[in-house]
């Protein structure tokens, strides 16, 4: 059981890190789009939205894991 709760977990940090990957190469290789970021910016620090990425990620990766589980299980 140990085992399958630290798959779990590493697979949600990798997932995490890719996030982070995609956000900054996104800002990074942006070159003149950074303008937009004046529009964009405002409405992805509103708080109801990061709760419901935060949200969306859990409930997609538990999805994930579930079914990864259920796959080993067969």
């Amino acid at each position: 059981m140990p085992l399958e709760r630290a798959k779990v977990l590493g697979l949600g940090a990798l997932g995490l890190t890719q996030v982070v990957i995609w956000l900054f190469s996104a800002f990074g290789l942006s070159g003149g789009a950074v303008s937009l970021l004046s529009v964009a910016l405002p409405l992805l620090t509103r708080p109801e939205v990061f709760i419901l990425g935060l949200v969306y990620y859990l409930l997609g990766f538990l999805v994930y894991a579930v079914r990864e589980r259920e796959d080993v299980k067969t």
